[in-house]
């Protein structure tokens, strides 16, 4: 099976998507009324983080090899 490389702007528009995500969890982090809710709140806060910093590694190391 041939794996093919992330297009620059598929990755820009997952970076935007995990970027709202990470608003809506500060959102219900801060409405969090009961401690699962926070708990789950907070782990997808840190998966949706990652997310962000990984994508921004790909897209500088897409950058490093355009030049």
């Amino acid at each position: 099976m041939l794996k093919r490389k992330p297009s620059k702007g598929e990755i820009i528009t997952s970076t935007i998507i995990s970027i709202l995500f990470v608003i809506l969890n500060v959102y219900n982090i801060i409405n969090a009324e009961r401690t699962m809710f926070l708990v789950f709140s907070i782990i997808s806060l840190l998966i949706f983080t990652t997310f962000i910093v990984l994508n921004i590694r790909t897209l500088r190391k897409m950058e490093e090899h355009d030049n």
